[in-house]
């Protein structure tokens, strides 16, 4: 499945040139709509699972192309980390999470994610891996 937060350098052109808001529409329009959903998004509930230290321009363009050019009914932008507490049906947690390059370690206290005392080191899956891998070879 496609995530444009994992593309967002890619996207982080200037937003007063339009460049930003039209590279996030092609993007939705041929990999999320055409190739992923197949579906139009129109008069859609989307809720956006967001990286805790996404930037605020992107966030704005891509809630101004969804509602601007694919008309949706409604758009929640979702902490990451905290979503992962709602399956739980708990609302405080301290979460972890292991991605390839890196492991941030997050606290959430009543469904907010707290900053200040978030934590990240680079140990990851990319080390199991290359740990696997090695000793697969000897």
């Amino acid at each position: 499945h496609p995530n444009v937060y994992e593309r967002e350098e890619e996207f982080s052109l200037d937003r007063k040139t339009g460049q930003l808001q039209l590279k996030l529409i092609e993007f939705i329009q041929n990999d999320v709509c055409a190739r992923t959903l197949l579906l139009s998004l129109k008069d859609r509930q989307i809720v956006v699972l967001e990286a805790i230290l996404g930037s605020s321009d992107f966030r704005e363009a891509l809630a101004e192309v969804l509602f601007n050019h694919f008309e949706i009914a409604s758009l929640l932008f979702c902490p990451s980390h905290a979503a992962a507490l709602y399956p739980l049906g708990i609302s405080s947690a301290l979460v972890v999470d292991i991605g390839m390059k890196e492991t941030t370690i997050v606290p959430v206290v009543q469904n907010y994610v707290v900053l200040k005392s978030w934590s990240a080191v680079s140990m990851a899956t990319e080390a199991v891996h290359q740990r696997l891998k090695e000793d697969l070879l000897k």
